[in-house]
């Protein structure tokens, strides 16, 4: 009787976990085209009930890996194609990361300022989730397209993309380990920004790069240096790699 019960419960729970996860995910892409069509006081509206009920981001975890098609970023807080390509390039604040500090950390081998002691993901390797800056680097479907079609932005990028993985002590090109590593030229136990690289290459079609990066990710599990339950495995199973 005990055990039926605890059954019982134990569905219920999870039915009401679906739910919620499902009424969220409504919320998002309401919100979510409300940004697209610039209808602000709405979206404020939407966004404040949304942080009141659920206190959670509209991300990778709720929303579609892909973004809606015919969605862009037109909240204000957005900074822009233009200041995407911009902030990737150069920051001038210390603790922030760009290109520019990644070229000179390269060539000093001062892999460790690579480490989450800097902070670039947002800019590095774009994503359509909502993140701690809010909408202010979140790039959806339109403004994907336009900066696949922009040669600088993806040389920069992928630029960006093979740096950091040298940085873990992998060459992305190659597909293989770094032979002869410098120090901290190696994986750092940070899956969060694995996975924020991992799910820009999908939304930009980095199916080569993506590919490797995958290798990579075998290779840490094979070692045991990725757990498991890493949201790394949480968005490979979404976007069908795993």
């Amino acid at each position: 009787m005990i055990i039926k019960i605890l059954f019982i419960s134990t569905l219920l729970s999870s039915q009401l976990v679906f739910a919620e996860h499902t009424d969220l995910r409504k919320t998002c892409i309401e919100e979510y085209q409300l940004i697209t069509n610039k209808n602000v006081n709405e979206f404020e509206e939407i966004h404040n009930k949304r942080w009141n009920n659920y206190y959670s981001r509209c991300d990778y975890k709720v929303f579609d890996i892909k973004p809606l098609v015919h969605l862009k970023n037109n909240s204000n807080e957005f900074i822009g194609i233009e200041g995407l390509k911009l902030a990737m390039m150069e920051q001038d604040q210390e603790g922030l990361g760009s290109l520019t500090k990644f070229r000179k950390w390269a060539s000093l081998n001062k892999w460790i300022e690579f480490s989450n002691k800097n902070h670039f993901d947002w800019w590095m390797f774009p994503i359509g989730d909502e993140s701690s800056r809010g909408y202010r680097y979140s790039v959806f479907n339109q403004d994907i397209e336009l900066l696949k079609k922009d040669a600088e932005f993806i040389n920069n990028y992928r630029e960006g993309l093979r740096l950091i993985f040298l940085s873990w002590g992998w060459d992305l090109e190659k597909s293989t380990e770094v032979l002869s590593p410098a120090l901290d030229q190696e994986w750092r136990y940070y899956d969060v920004r694995l996975r924020k690289a991992i799910h820009s290459m999908y939304l930009f079609d980095q199916d080569k790069y993506l590919s490797s990066a995958l290798k990579y990710v075998q290779k840490l599990s094979k070692e045991e240096k990725l757990n498991s339950r890493s949201s790394v495995f949480r968005l490979l199973k979404q976007i069908n790699k795993l």
